[in-house]
């Protein structure tokens, strides 16, 4: 799309709702039903606690490896990810 069509059309609009995860739509159930199936398919659990400590932190890079690897005590070194 050019962009005089994308500026013509995104000045049709009269306003624009932008949902900062969870002020809408509580979308947290669902994201800890999938870090169970996850974890699961690992042979790990999480629980409700565990997962609700991390909502609202923004998780990223190394912080992520530090965070999956101070909740899980099973060691995941040498244990398959994919099969």
């Amino acid at each position: 799309m050019l962009y005089e069509e994308f500026l013509t059309k995104a000045l049709a609009f009269d306003g624009v709702i932008f949902d900062c995860d969870g002020t809408l739509i509580d979308t947290m159930p669902l994201y800890y039903k999938g870090w169970q199936l996850c974890c699961a398919d690992l042979g790990l659990k999480l629980s409700e606690e565990e997962f609700y400590s991390l909502g609202g932190m923004m998780v990223v890079g190394e912080r992520r490896s530090s965070i999956v690897a101070s909740i899980f005590v099973v060691p995941l070194i040498n244990k398959p990810l994919l099969s």
